[in-house]
């Protein structure tokens, strides 16, 4: 029997934007439920799925594809360079664990075999509010492995990026933060002048953004150009998101300002910071910088 093929933009009740209150329970391993859609199909029938970054703003997500006892084909095509990330014919069960990114999108094909039914679909991934910031696809694969304590192959999967798209300012943010270090200042430094000169994705994530602005101050000071940190501070302080960002931002710049030796401008930007609602951790910082602060003077 040929199959009857029917075309859909997107999953409607599935692809939920990252802070929606629908956002399902745990599921085992950690992943959660960001949202689910069923799907009548006849025997043969066919349907198929675009879904892009813009719908799922994650670094990683897992499709599960569920029909009970009733078979399925799967396929999964990565639109960027047509490669193959899934192909499964005849299980009632699918999972597609999916490396993501900025720019990412990918074809679903899924056929119901040999009888009618419902097949369910879901997207997993982390919750919201613990999902990290979310960068091009190479940037967050060389995260990945900086985070599991693959240095090597993290600063492998960022010059690849950065091969794939030289204008990949994040890519050359991270590399910077690399090549420092490992000791090597020049490098680092020329890195993130041509970071500053081709300027941060304008339609980047507020909230990725600002952290990628913090952590190209921070690397830019760690390199000793205090000057340029302190301008990216208080650009990331203009951004601020949440009260917490705020108060960090702050006590950065506060620290920054001590090393600097302008200690009334700390005193300043200190004695706005409210310390009794900042978390604990924050609140040890500002007390250590109040510390430090009297010292100096």
């Amino acid at each position: 029997m040929s199959a009857t093929v029917s075309s859909r933009s997107c999953l409607a009740g599935l692809l939920l934007a990252a802070c929606a209150a629908s956002v399902a329970g745990a599921e085992p391993g950690g992943w959660t439920a960001w949202g689910t859609e069923t799907y009548a199909l006849q025997a043969g029938e066919s349907i198929q799925l675009r879904i892009d970054a813009r719908q799922i703003p994650l670094r990683r997500w897992k499709l599960v594809v569920d029909g009970d006892q009733l078979l399925c084909d799967l396929h999964v095509l990565r639109m960027r360079d047509r490669s193959r990330v899934y192909a499964q014919n005849d299980e009632s069960h699918h999972e597609v664990e999916l490396p993501w990114g900025l720019g990412e999108e990918i074809s679903i094909s899924l056929t119901a075999k040999r009888r009618a039914g419902v097949f369910t679909l879901t997207m997993l991934g982390p919750a919201a509010g613990q999902a990290d910031a979310v960068y091009s696809y190479g940037v967050n694969r060389a995260l990945e492995a900086r985070e599991a304590g693959d240095s090597a192959g993290a600063k492998r999967l960022i010059y690849k990026a950065l091969k794939d798209d030289p204008t990949d300012t994040v890519a050359r943010i991270v590399l910077a933060g690399m090549l420092s270090v490992e000791g090597d200042r020049e490098t680092a430094l020329a890195e993130l002048d041509k970071a500053l000169e081709i300027g941060l994705p304008e339609d980047m994530r507020p909230a990725d953004r600002l952290e990628m602005t913090i952590n190209l101050g921070s690397t830019l000071r760690k390199l000793g150009r205090n000057f340029q940190a302190l301008e990216l501070y208080q650009d990331a302080l203009a951004r601020v998101v949440n009260a917490v960002n705020e108060v960090e931002i702050k006590l950065l710049i506060v620290d920054l300002l001590l090393d600097m030796d302008n200690t009334a401008q700390a005193a300043d930007v200190l004695a706005s910071v409210r310390i009794r609602t900042m978390p604990v951790d924050l609140k040890i910082m500002a007390e250590k910088l109040q510390k430090r602060l009297e010292d100096k003077r």
